[in-house]
């Protein structure tokens, strides 16, 4: 029997706490036929967790990155968790997740809690009544996931509040929300093969997105197997790289296998800031993988310790337990900075696919490269070919992204004069044959170019022409000559663009107000003239919106959202049918 792993991650309250507007709601679309059933597995992270301390009864330990429980002095666990999203599914079985931080022969000894508000202030004199033991976790081992299965009967339930206890003094402690990974009430469920959850859904909560976890548009956030999961990569605070995952009907998950197994690509970076791009490629044989690469973000003039550019390659992709990770590729090493890492495949003579990664390098205090390197996508440690040089800069002026299209690769970037260019690469020539044409329009020095492939070798490319205007210039380039200018936007800011072959879609966010806006591009009627809101804005706004680039008849964006701290930021996910 199939098994789904679903995350439902606080919607409910989020669009209550938050008040979300209605473009937030979710829908369910069919989805293609051949969607597996069985069950499904749907996980409810907590939206409060707190532990309490007899030897220190007015203390709040509801901030800690661990959750204790403790015979002697008595230390006791709370967490709650919220529902919604459950609705009226069938329940199957109901089991507590949780994640290891010390080694114990008693995890503890798991409790309902009875009805009444209970926060993340609460105290051991607070605390509320601990009900009847429904589950218990054995011995457990720092490090590991453990799981107790309870006897809890939580249909047609929105609220579920948990109590851990331990009868022995050689006590336990467990990763908390605060931390990755974080506890998980999970819930199986009889699965309902055949639809797709569109909509708001979140990522990543407040607490764990670093502080620029989608940037930049010139990424590639987002990818889809040919099975209709989502993958999404983001900053993980304080942390690295995090890969994240979600079935057609589910929302986003964490599991891995292989090299690592809660999602973390990139851990002991000590920051979150590390933008990346996903990739999905097809062998000749047809079988799916996709390559993650990050680097450095655009660089401070004073930046003197260096980023390696890093690859992982990702198998399995639609397995239930989460793809598998393969183990960390070196592209470059960090010298004096590596930046805005980028990906894309093409295809041998033999039908094979090839990586194609292009990004900056500094050379020296006010010298930059822009560069490539290409490798076997097949190979999970493969050997980079020698970097070839496209161009050089004298200043913190560049900005590059990369596209497939029929006949290869093409870079297209903010070159040292200012003006934005693609270089176009043949899939069967050297990777020292690039062919730069004529530039196109220009981009503002800390402009981000995106860009998104059309139909045969046409690429359509957005920047703003200047970041103090606020406006972006949307222009294609056909065999690498740029056309006309054929739209200016004027009070928006980061722009993404993704087309379907002949429709095309950017994505931005407006200045006025902070919304993620799109206008939309249709053969025969043109630009639309009026804005469509994706996400309206909470306080302070959203901030670089990432989209699939290839559009699959949805428009699918991830952007970072408030909720956080100046060092953390919340990350949603939207997608609609177009």
């Amino acid at each position: 029997m199939r098994s789904h792993r679903h995350t439902f991650r606080g919607v409910h309250a989020l669009l209550v706490a938050h008040t979300l507007v209605a473009c937030l709601a979710v829908l369910v679309q069919p989805a293609p036929a051949g969607a597996a059933g069985g069950v499904d597995e749907i996980a409810f992270p907590p939206v409060a967790d707190a532990f309490v301390n007899a030897a220190d009864p007015t203390r709040s330990y509801g901030t800690t990155g661990e959750l204790w429980v403790d015979a002697s002095p008595v230390k006791q666990t709370y967490l709650r968790f919220d529902l919604g999203g459950l609705a009226d599914r069938d329940v199957q079985r109901v089991v507590l997740r949780m994640h290891s931080t010390d080694s114990s022969a008693n995890g503890g000894d798991v409790h309902e809690v009875g009805p009444g508000a209970w926060g993340e202030s609460v105290t051991y004199n607070t605390r509320p009544a601990i009900g009847a033991r429904v589950g218990t976790f054995g011995p457990v081992v720092s490090g590991g996931y453990h799981e107790a299965p309870l006897s809890l009967d939580v249909s047609g339930r929105t609220v579920v509040s948990l109590a851990l206890t331990s009868p022995s003094s050689d006590g336990a402690r467990w990763a908390s929300r605060e931390q990755v990974p974080l506890p998980e009430l999970v819930v199986e469920v009889a699965a309902e093969p055949g639809s797709t959850t569109d909509g708001l859904s979140v990522v990543a909560e407040s607490f764990q997105g670093s502080s620029n976890p989608t940037y930049y548009a010139s990424n590639q956030h987002l990818a889809v197997t040919a099975g209709g999961r989502q993958l999404a990569v983001h900053g993980l605070h304080k942390t690295g790289v995090q890969l994240a995952w979600r079935d057609p009907a589910g929302s986003w998950r964490r599991r891995s296998t292989g090299g690592v197994t809660d999602g973390v690509l990139l851990s002991g970076a000590g920051t979150g800031d590390r933008p990346a791009t996903i990739a999905v490629f097809r062998d000749a044989t047809g079988a799916e993988g996709a390559w993650v690469v990050w680097s450095g973000p655009t660089p401070r003039a004073s930046t003197t310790v260096g980023v390696a550019v890093q690859m992982r390659r990702l198998s399995d992709l639609d397995s239930p337990a989460g793809p598998t990770v393969g183990p960390l590729v070196s592209v470059a090493q960090p010298g004096m900075g590596n930046f805005r890492a980028d990906l894309t495949f093409e295809r041998t003579a033999a039908g094979d696919p090839r990586g194609v990664v292009t990004w900056v390098r500094r050379t020296g205090s006010t010298a930059y490269e822009l560069v490539v390197s290409a490798f076997d996508a097949r190979d999970a440690t493969p050997t980079m070919a020698p970097p070839h040089l496209l161009a050089t800069y004298a200043a913190i002026s560049f900005s590059t992204t990369i596209v497939a299209t029929p006949t290869g690769a093409q870079v297209v970037a903010r070159l040292p004069d200012g003006r934005v260019t693609v270089l176009s690469h043949d899939a069967g020539a050297p990777l020292s044959a690039w062919t730069q044409g004529a530039p196109g329009r220009p981009a503002a020095a800390n402009a981000v170019v995106a860009a998104a492939a059309t139909t045969g070798d046409e690429v359509v490319s957005v920047a703003e022409t200047s970041t103090t205007k606020n406006l972006v210039t949307v222009q294609r380039f056909v065999s690498g000559r740029p056309q006309a200018v054929e739209a200016t936007f004027t009070g928006y800011t980061q722009p993404a663009v993704a087309s379907d072959g002949s429709s095309v879609w950017v994505v931005m966010v407006r200045v006025s107000d902070g919304h993620v806006v799109s206008r939309t591009f249709r053969s025969g009627t043109g630009w639309t003239t009026v804005d469509r809101v994706e996400l309206a804005t909470q306080a302070g706004g959203h901030r670089w919106p990432s989209v699939q680039r290839e559009v699959d008849g949805r428009l699918r964006i991830l952007v970072r959202s408030t909720g956080g701290t100046s060092l953390t930021s919340r990350v949603l996910a939207w997608q609609r049918v177009v």
